[in-house]
């Protein structure tokens, strides 16, 4: 058994698991009701023999659904199987087809890919989620990409080097970007042993900025003049009665660096309505035509930061307790804000006052690549 999935949000609780044969065929077992009884005490990666009626295996679109390359799967709601643990083992071989680094960005949302790499950082719970959510940083040749390992995924333990391999792994969408994450019944392997017909070897570019897999979509390009413009506009509209609308656009440009003042007042960070802080630092972007004051949300500020909420206060804190930390602290702070970004921004009109209503149309960036090698 490879991966199992406790799943509580169906109509009836279910347990998935990915059974893998001697020939490396991957099968998944769908197990509701009393079917599941005779797989409770079945382990990962341990090897059983059992025996399934005929009548519980039915086509179905594995891959489409779990990642896994098998038109049949076995779905299983009555007691009606014999399930032991083996008295013989036998090496696990997974068949990873691998989806090359510089194809990654070809892969639309909910494609499933196999993709091998390098641990390049510190792994990080992300605290701000409702699921467990661990960010890993992998690396392969000159490419690298955030990967995010979910639920029980997100248990498993990574340091700095070392190798992963995994199989099934589902390509997300959140508006503007496209991410990897581990799925229902993605197969994770740490430093996997090399085999004859896999060595599991791959190379790193060590020096150079590495480029980011999966670009971000970014919606048509203004430059900072250009929103100017439009911003007005927004704001005489809203002024006349006229319909509220949010414009999406993108930006070229740098954003302001953080100085000795970050320690002056507080973090720049949030509560939610959910109790859980998010990033939201005001700064100004700038480019050839002019600057502009933006609020840097969560998502983008997290890419900025290389932390989430929680880690920016952690370093606020940090500085504000050790002054003869707080120069160091800026300088890792700032190091992709020395960078040109294109930042994916959105516009609308908040309208607030009592005696005088005032018009003010919030520009906000949720998304960032890095564009140009920091200085």
């Amino acid at each position: 058994m490879l991966a199992v999935r406790y799943v509580t949000n169906w109509e009836s609780k279910a347990i998935l698991m990915r059974f893998i044969e001697e020939n490396g065929i991957s099968t998944v077992f769908v197990l509701t009701g009393e079917g599941a009884n005779p797989f409770q005490k079945c382990e990962q990666w341990r090897v059983y023999d059992m025996l399934i009626p005929g009548k519980c295996v039915k086509s179905g679109p594995s891959f489409v659904k779990y990642g896994i390359r098998n038109t049949q799967e076995v779905l299983m709601k009555y007691p009606c199987s014999k399930v032991e643990l083996s008295k013989h083992g036998w090496p696990v071989v997974i068949p990873y087809v691998w989806t090359p680094w510089e194809s990654l960005n070809q892969q639309t949302p909910d494609a499933y890919v196999d993709i091998l790499g390098q641990v390049l950082s510190k792994p990080t719970l992300d605290p701000a989620v409702s699921v467990a959510k661990l960010n890993v940083t992998l690396g392969n040749g000159s490419f690298q990409e955030e990967v995010s390992l979910l639920g029980s995924h997100a248990s498993i333990v990574l340091k700095k080097g070392d190798i992963v391999a995994l199989c099934g792994a589902r390509v997300h969408a959140w508006k503007e970007t496209r991410s990897i994450q581990s799925s229902f019944l993605t197969v994770v392997q740490i430093n996997p042993p090399a085999r004859a017909d896999e060595p599991f070897d791959i190379s790193v570019n060590e020096t150079g900025r590495k480029c980011k897999a999966i670009k971000i979509s970014a919606p048509s390009a203004k430059t900072v003049n250009q929103v100017l413009q439009m911003q007005a506009e927004l704001v005489r509209a809203s002024e006349q009665n006229q319909p509220k609308t949010t414009r999406e656009f993108s930006v070229r440009g740098f954003l302001g660096e953080l100085t000795l003042d970050f320690f002056d007042g507080d973090a720049p960070v949030t509560d939610t309505k959910k109790e859980k802080e998010i990033i939201r630092w005001l700064t100004n972007l700038t480019d050839a035509t002019g600057n502009i004051k933006v609020v840097v949300w969560d998502r983008a500020g997290t890419d900025l930061f290389d932390a989430s909420a929680s880690g920016v206060r952690a370093m606020w804190e940090d500085g504000v307790e050790n002054k003869e930390k707080r120069e160091q602290i800026i300088d890792g702070l700032n190091k992709k804000l020395r960078c040109e970004i294109l930042a994916v921004c959105s516009m609308e009109v908040r309208v607030y006052g009592k005696k005088e209503l005032i018009h003010d149309a919030q520009i906000s960036i949720n998304a960032v690549e890095v564009i140009e090698t920091c200085t």
